[in-house]
C-alpha cells in the first residue's frame, strides 16, 4: 500500500479485509524518521518469523526482553535457530541473562536450548555464535557439561578457549586438572592470559608470580591495562610482593599511557607490607604529570 508522507508528524490508518498476521513499516529502514507502531506479542513474533531483515528481528528481541510469557520463550527458541549469526548469538545471550535473573523455564524448553547450544558449539562457523552458546552452557554445573567445556579448550579461537577456562573455573574450580591449562601458559593472547590469571586468583594459586611478571613485561597499551586491572586481586593474595611491586612501581612512573600508569599504581597499592610502601606511593604521586591523575591521586 503506497503511503504519502508530507508532514513531519503524521498518523495513518490502513484498512485491511482481515486481521493481518504482522505489520512491518519501512522494513529496510529507508526512512529517516521514527515510526511508532503499537504491536501485540503475536505481531512481534510474526515479524520475527517472517522478516529476513536483521533490524526487524532485533526489534522483536528487544520487545520480548525481560518478558515471562509463552511467546517470549517461543521467540528465544526461534532466535537460537536463526540464520543471521548476530541474532543467533543474541538469542543465547538472552537465554543466559534470563537464567542469571532467576527466570524459571520449563524443562523441555531449557533442554531444547541446551541441546541446540551443544550442536552450535560443535558446528557453527561463527566465533561469536559459538562463544555465546558456550557462555550459556557455562551457566550449568551438570557433570555432562564439563567434557564439552574441556573440548572447547582445543578450539581454534582464543576467545572460545578463554570462555571455556572461565566456565570451568566457575563451576569446577580447583578440581580442574591443571595440566589441562598448562599448555596455555606460554600464550600471548590477552583473553587467554586474563582467564588464566582469574583461574589463579579464584584458586588462590600464589605460585604464578613469575609468570605474571613475564606477561606484564610483554603486553602494551590496552592489553597491559586490562592485565594490570586484574593483577590487583592477585597482589592481595601473595606474601612475597617485592619483585612484582618494583615492576608496578616502574610502570606507574615511566609508562607513556596515563591510563596504564593509573592501573599500575592501583595494582601497586595492593602491595602493602613491602619495604618503604608509603614513601614509594608518594614518589609515584609526585612523579605524575597528567592533571587529571594528579587530582585523582590527591584523593588516594
Amino acid at each position: 500500500i503506497p503511503i504519502f508522507i508530507n508532514k513531519r508528524k503524521q498518523t495513518f490508518t490502513i484498512p485491511t479485509a482481515t486481521e493481518p498476521i504482522a505489520i512491518v513499516l519501512d522494513g529496510e529502514n529507508q526512512l529517516l524518521g521514527t515510526i511508532k507502531h503499537i504491536k501485540s506479542e503475536k505481531e512481534w513474533l510474526s515479524q520475527f518469523r517472517l522478516s529476513n531483515q536483521y533490524i526487524n528481528k532485533k526489534e522483536a528481541l528487544e520487545f520480548f526482553k525481560n518478558k515471562k510469557t509463552i511467546l517470549a520463550t517461543e521467540l528465544k527458541k526461534m532466535a537460537i535457530q536463526d540464520s543471521i549469526f548476530a541474532i543467533q548469538a543474541q538469542g543465547f545471550v538472552i537465554w543466559r541473562e534470563d537464567l542469571i535473573k532467576g527466570k524459571k523455564e520449563y524443562k523441555e524448553d531449557l533442554d531444547f536450548a541446551i541441546q541446540k547450544a551443544e550442536r552450535t558449539i560443535e558446528t557453527s562457523p561463527n566465533i561469536s555464535v559459538r562463544n555465546s552458546a558456550l557462555q550459556f552452557l557455562g551457566f550449568f554445573e551438570d557433570a555432562y557439561i564439563q567434557p564439552i567445556l574441556q573440548k572447547s579448550l582445543n578450539d581454534s579461537s582464543s576467545v572460545i578457549v578463554a570462555t571455556a577456562i572461565e566456565a570451568l573455573q566457575k563451576n569446577w574450580g580447583s578440581t580442574i586438572p591443571q595440566e589441562n591449562l598448562e599448555k596455555f601458559k606460554e600464550s600471548t593472547n590477552i583473553n587467554i592470559v586474563l582467564a588464566l590469571l582469574e583461574n589463579a586468583i579464584q584458586n588462590k594459586d600464589v605460585s604464578q608470580t613469575n609468570w605474571l611478571i613475564k606477561k606484564i613485561k610483554y603486553f602494551k597499551n590496552d592489553d597491559l591495562y586490562y592485565l594490570l586491572e586484574k593483577s590487583k586481586l592477585y597482589c592481595l593474595l601473595i606474601n612475597d610482593k617485592e619483585e612484582l611491586a618494583t615492576l608496578l612501581e616502574s610502570l606507574a612512573v615511566n609508562e607513556k599511557k596515563s591510563w596504564v600508569r593509573m592501573a599500575a599504581f592501583q595494582a601497586f597499592l595492593a602491595c602493602e607490607k613491602i619495604n618503604s610502601y608509603k614513601q614509594r606511593c608518594e614518589k609515584i604521586k609526585k612523579a605524575e604529570t597528567d592533571p587529571e591523575l594528579i587530582e585523582l591521586y590527591k584523593k588516594m
